[in-house]
């Protein structure tokens, strides 16, 4: 998919979730790591950002926090208020 040849070598999709305003997609990657891509324009997606956060097998946003599964880190919670720069809460 776009999404998986976008991110690092050796990942695969495993949870995507759409934010709230439909104009954001956030994507877990397993071992590719965490990314948001802006939809607006279906047929011109970009990738705002990718982080490498360990193994992500799992994604779920509430307005603009996003819960990662992290397979070493636990859950992982991020404000995703500003897409392009999410911010990692310390929990």
């Amino acid at each position: 998919s776009y999404f998986q040849d976008t991110l690092a070598a050796g990942g695969s999709s495993v949870g995507i979730a759409l934010s709230t305003d439909e104009n954001h997609v956030y994507l877990a990657d397993n071992g590719g790591g965490f990314g948001v891509f802006n939809v607006q324009n279906p047929a011109a997606i970009t990738k705002d950002v990718v982080l490498t956060l360990g193994v992500v097998t799992g994604v779920k946003n509430v307005g603009t926090t996003v819960y990662l599964a992290n397979d070493t880190g636990g859950t992982l919670v991020l404000d995703c208020s500003n897409p392009a720069s999410p911010t990692l809460f310390l929990i």
